[in-house]
């Protein structure tokens, strides 16, 4: 009875689990790693304490009217499994207190990641050239928050994967709104940063209120039919997908309750999970393998006005 109830009362935690890390919001890239680590120690925790459930269950069955109970093979594998539990288990909480108190993960109070952070209005930052714009810290994060005269930062900063400029993207001039800078789309294309990425975070700050169709953030971006993305689409509808040399895999879709206008769209990945985010609310969590590192950027494909008001990558642990 008590191994039952324990591998009853695991499969309970790890579903409690899984639900509390999808409405954790935006974490730091190191933390995500480790909370990724913890959900898959407490996957191998609950398959080791069912299958020592199974084995002493079955081991009870089979000595029922014994008036000693012999150890038997079954007794003894139930055995190594809860042993192997109770070492998974304390490796398990030790990634849980870190989370909390390295981390800060979930503590009231405590102050979010810069990633969490909306479109700001920065005025040293106002002053500077496109260029300027785009910072690169030393562990390799990169914020770009571009002004409504960057229109060279197209070709410069972010690039097609494919095609030119002019075809499908083009910048457009200040309207009066200081809060970033004006894509007009016309048709599908990948804008991305020059540089490569593994186990990352990024974040986009746009306004999609004058577009119609599917933007996203790619990351292990190799070509434009080759990376991971997550999209959110004006036909209500979020999604995490794998691009594969012009075969698409979907990784998770989940509808989406909401119009799109001003959105802060954030992805991670760590290790074999991946996450979408919007408004600070996790819509996908799907899992699988990335691919080889490769560029960071945006998906858009579809007809209208975009306006960027800033895209950031965090790597996990300098990668």
């Amino acid at each position: 009875l008590l191994y039952g109830a324990a591998a009853i009362s695991a499969g309970a935690a790890y579903l409690a689990g899984r639900r509390a890390a999808d409405s954790l919001g935006v974490l730091a890239p190191e933390a995500e790693a480790v909370l990724s680590e913890q959900a898959d120690l407490a996957l191998v925790s609950l398959i080791a304490l069912v299958a020592a459930a199974a084995f002493r269950i079955v081991a009870s069955i089979r000595g029922r009217g014994l008036h000693v109970a012999s150890v038997g093979g079954l007794r003894l594998l139930g055995v190594l499994g809860i042993l192997a539990a109770t070492a998974t288990l304390v490796i398990t909480a030790e990634h849980g207190g870190s989370l909390v108190y390295r981390y800060g993960v979930a503590v009231a109070g405590h102050t979010p990641s810069e990633a969490s952070q909306g479109i700001a209005s920065d005025p040293e930052v106002q002053q500077e050239s496109a260029a300027g714009r785009l910072r690169v810290e030393a562990d390799g994060s990169i914020d770009w928050r571009p002004r409504p005269q960057d229109a060279d930062a197209l070709g410069t900063i972010v690039r097609p994967v494919t095609g030119a400029l002019g075809d499908v993207v083009s910048a457009l001039p200040p309207d009066g709104d200081d809060s970033g800078l004006r894509i007009r789309i016309a048709g599908f294309t990948v804008l991305c940063l020059p540089d490569h990425f593994g186990d990352v975070t990024v974040t986009a700050a746009l306004d999609l209120s004058g577009f119609d169709g599917t933007v996203g953030i790619g990351h292990h971006v190799q070509s434009a039919d080759t990376g991971v993305f997550y999209t959110v689409s004006t036909g209500g509808e979020a999604a995490l997908i794998r691009r594969t040399a012009g075969s698409t895999k979907s990784l998770d879709v989940s509808p989406l309750q909401q119009e799109l206008g001003r959105e802060l769209l954030v992805t991670s990945v760590a290790g074999r999970h991946l996450k979408g985010q919007i408004g600070g609310k996790s819509v996908v969590h799907g899992h699988g393998s990335s691919g080889e590192p490769g560029r960071v950027g945006l998906l858009l494909d579809g007809r209208g006005i975009v306006r960027v008001g800033r895209l950031s990558v965090r790597p996990a642990n300098g990668h």
